[in-house]
């Protein structure tokens, strides 16, 4: 199974109710974590980010 890739950014207002978290993206670049037995983050450039 292939994993999802991340959401590229779109300009947009963001939603006013609902279970919504959102994060400035000061660093450079944004990742999509994985959570199973291990922490996994991957940006768009497919390789993996986390801290060891």
């Amino acid at each position: 199974m292939q994993s999802p890739t991340p959401m590229l950014y779109r300009p947009g207002s963001l939603p006013e109710f609902g279970n919504w978290a959102f994060k400035v993206k000061w660093d450079g670049f944004r990742a999509l974590v994985l959570r199973r037995d291990k922490n996994e983050q991957s940006p768009r450039v497919e390789h993996d980010v986390a801290p060891t």
